[in-house]
């Protein structure tokens, strides 16, 4: 039974094509300008009081803590780490998220010029230490941490230190569910590499590439990797099999969240009827770069300044929005096996996109991956893509930008 409402639950996510739409979620991390760590949570120059101010602007405020606030269907949230994350309404125009974006900022930047306080859009904590970031952040949190810390080497450093941008894609059907979810997957290694912006880890200038998959590939395997993703035959079923063999930490009775620890979905519903909240809360806490809701999260690049954050999200709907580029890339894709997938996800970390991936590099793939987006683009919407040119064409990586902007501003 508990499959079966799984089931039609991804299923009530399907979408006409000409319903499809985009959504963003932006993580950026605010700090100290003084010493580049953490902002606290409370007191006079915390995240909370910020918060108050921002609900002065419009935001309204729907969180006793004034940790969540919302406007015109925008949404500020605060998260461990003090990463503040905006997540932008689903819509069919691009545009529009990049003006309701543009407009968020406009709100926030006086108060942080205020403050003496930055918003980095950075992949990982420029200064603070894991230890030295305080989570207090509600139950919820607590709890998370209370799991992870047993888990990998890097659980606690995904949930309090990395940022990313994420953005969610709609399906029409188990197929297009299917196509799209393995097309994302098989494309990691060169989106991963390609919107790198982890400069720093740990205090220290992180040597390596592509922090964000080494972090995701040392947090908790349960949660992180979906079996048989690459199998012809994957659909509903296989991710719904996925949430029920994973354990949802908690679960929220009334106003009370109560820790399940090691127990799976499964276990905890095998006596117990499971409504949509549950459900929902039982998907979210599930940490795949491929996340299935209602519809599709993309969840494998760094927090991205503006406006690549922008062309980045411009990048996936031209490859996954368009049939001839999402058929041409489904073909390609079953030419690749996934053992080399898995090995060039392990390659970037010292190569980057000159990693080996099929008959060529994860460059040359990114360069056609370009192209083709270019080439289905709506007219409106092309110049968007123009910012990643220059991480393609020129070898101007986002890490390596950001590194010099902390380097600035240290001084």
């Amino acid at each position: 039974m508990l499959k079966e409402k799984l089931i039609a639950y991804f299923q009530s996510g399907e979408k006409q094509h000409e319903q499809f739409k985009v959504g963003a979620q932006f993580e950026n991390v605010i700090i100290n300008k003084r010493d580049l760590k953490t902002v606290s949570l409370h007191g006079p120059n915390g995240i909370e009081s910020l918060l108050k101010e921002m609900a002065e602007k419009g935001w309204q405020n729907s969180d006793e803590s004034f940790l969540m606030l919302k406007k015109n269907g925008t949404t500020i949230t605060i998260e461990p780490g003090c990463r503040l994350k905006v997540s932008i309404e689903k819509s069919t125009s691009v545009k529009e998220i990049d003006q309701v974006y543009l407009n968020f900022l406009k709100d926030l930047f006086p108060l942080l010029e205020k403050r003496e306080l930055f918003m980095l859009a950075i992949g990982y904590q420029p200064a603070a230490k894991i230890e030295e970031i305080e989570e207090n952040y509600g139950q919820k949190y607590q709890l998370m941490a209370k799991y992870l810390k047993e888990k990998g080497k890097y659980a606690l450093h995904m949930l309090k230190g990395t940022a990313g941008t994420y953005l969610t894609l709609d399906y029409a059907h188990q197929s297009d569910f299917r196509k799209k979810v393995q097309v994302a997957y098989a494309l990691s290694p060169v989106m991963t590499a390609l919107f790198d912006n982890s400069p720093v880890f740990e205090g220290e200038v992180y040597a390596d590439k592509c922090l964000r998959r080494l972090i995701q590939n040392n947090c908790d395997d349960q949660r992180c990797r979906v079996a048989g993703i690459f199998n012809n035959s994957f659909g509903y079923a296989d991710y719904a099999e996925f949430i029920m063999n994973c354990a949802p930490i908690f679960i929220k009775d009334g106003e009370k969240y109560i820790f399940t620890g090691e127990k799976t979905l499964a276990e905890i519903y095998k006596e117990r009827e499971i409504d949509e909240k549950d459900i929902e809360h039982a998907v979210s806490m599930v940490f795949p770069e491929i996340r299935v809701k209602k519809y599709l999260e993309i969840r494998m690049a760094d927090a991205l300044p503006y406006p690549l954050n922008i062309a980045y999200i411009t990048f996936w709907k031209s490859l996954l929005y368009s049939k001839d580029n999402l058929d041409a890339l489904y073909e390609f894709i079953h030419t690749i096996k996934e053992e080399d997938i898995i090995k060039a996800n392990q390659d970037i970390i010292n190569e980057g996109l000159k990693a080996k991936f099929g008959e060529g590099t994860l460059l040359d793939l990114a360069k056609d991956l370009y192209f083709m987006a270019g080439t289905q683009c709506l007219p409106t919407e092309a110049h968007y893509l123009r910012p990643i040119e220059a991480i393609i064409f020129n070898g101007v990586s986002p890490r390596e930008v950001s590194l010099r902007h902390l380097n600035e501003i240290k001084g």
